[in-house]
């Protein structure tokens, strides 16, 4: 007797194959109505899924750090591991340089491992990561970004509102060469951030100036020397990640650059390193241990109910206005 299979049940329901497969292994999102039809069906033609010769470890989930020298991917990656535990849920944490082909091993590996569900912590938005991304069959959640045609959750932040506001505050504060230093343009991270920060200048009409470097400690540091060789070009910079301030302020002690004397600063996520320097450092302060728990609940919620929609989770950062912000003669 010929043997049932995906393509048999996917012509007698009338539906595709790739939603019968996401019905019947539960990764994907399928309404109630069709996964009852096609579970039916599967009873009544006798359909006996294939065993799949991979180690099972559906137990596991994937964390992909795109950043884990940053504090604050730190802080997201031990609090996604400690929520998933309380759950029974392992957690790997594949740590990667930003813009590394890494995460697409990672991928792979996930997928062929069969791993429970995968998060990631923010990465380049490439039709290759597109690609291999919509190649696994586990949940998927993403940090901060909205991938077009995949049934992702999410954790985002309202970055635009905050950013505007954090430029808005020092032109309040008579600064007009203001300038914004980050990582590479086409980052996810630094989308909205980036365009708040364009919008407010224009609207005051005062003249953009963007840095784009890389995401690490070498990028801060570079700048701090510019700054130092051309006599401060700018009053005010807006830093897009810790991991580029933690350079620009070890360089600037260095080179003796006072903030906010020579220059003031803005910079994202509260971490210790913002809290110690001297002085502490205006932030947006972004809230890393809950969004990491809201990372894992995301997971769970796909994980229990894998039929359910896919979810967004909204996150309002806000500006804590410390001693790195000078008012200057107008």
């Amino acid at each position: 007797m010929k043997r049932t299979t995906i393509n048999d049940l996917a012509k007698a329901c009338g539906i595709s194959k790739s939603t019968v497969s996401r019905a019947l292994t539960q990764k994907g999102y399928v309404s109630e109505e069709v996964a009852l039809k096609i579970n039916n069906m599967a009873k009544e033609m006798n359909y006996i899924p294939q065993k799949s010769h991979n180690k099972n470890i559906k137990d596991m989930v994937m964390v992909i750090s795109c950043q884990l020298s940053s504090e604050a991917q730190v802080i997201l990656s031990s609090s996604i591991s400690s929520a998933l535990s309380r759950k029974n849920i392992k957690t790997v944490i594949a740590p990667c340089e930003f813009g590394s082909n890494l995460v697409f091993e990672y991928i792979d590996y996930a997928r062929e491992k069969n791993f429970g569900g995968l998060i990631l912590l923010g990465a380049l938005e490439t039709k290759e990561l597109k690609r291999a991304l919509a190649s696994l069959s586990c949940p998927i959640v993403l940090l901060n970004q909205d991938i077009d045609y995949l049934e992702t959750s999410s954790v985002v932040i309202d970055d635009y509102r905050c950013s505007y506001n954090s430029v808005r505050y020092l032109i309040e504060n008579n600064h007009q060469k203001i300038a914004f230093l980050s990582g590479q343009e086409n980052a996810s991270a630094i989308k909205d951030r980036f365009s708040a920060y364009l919008d407010c200048m224009r609207d005051y009409r005062l003249k953009p100036e963007a840095i784009f470097k890389d995401f690490d400690k070498h990028s801060g540091a570079e700048f701090a020397e510019y700054l130092k060789q051309n006599s401060f070009p700018y009053t005010a910079l807006i830093v897009a990640t810790d991991e580029i301030l933690n350079g620009f302020l070890y360089q600037a002690k260095k080179l003796n650059i006072s903030i906010p004397d020579d220059i003031s600063i803005i910079s994202y996520g509260d971490t210790i390193g913002t809290q110690t320097f001297n002085p502490p450092i205006t932030v947006i302060d972004y809230n890393f241990a809950l969004m990491g728990e809201q990372l894992a609940e995301l997971l769970l919620h796909k994980l229990e109910k894998p039929f359910s929609k896919p979810r967004k989770i909204i996150n309002k950062p806000e500006l804590i206005k410390r001693e790195s912000v000078k008012k200057i003669n107008p």
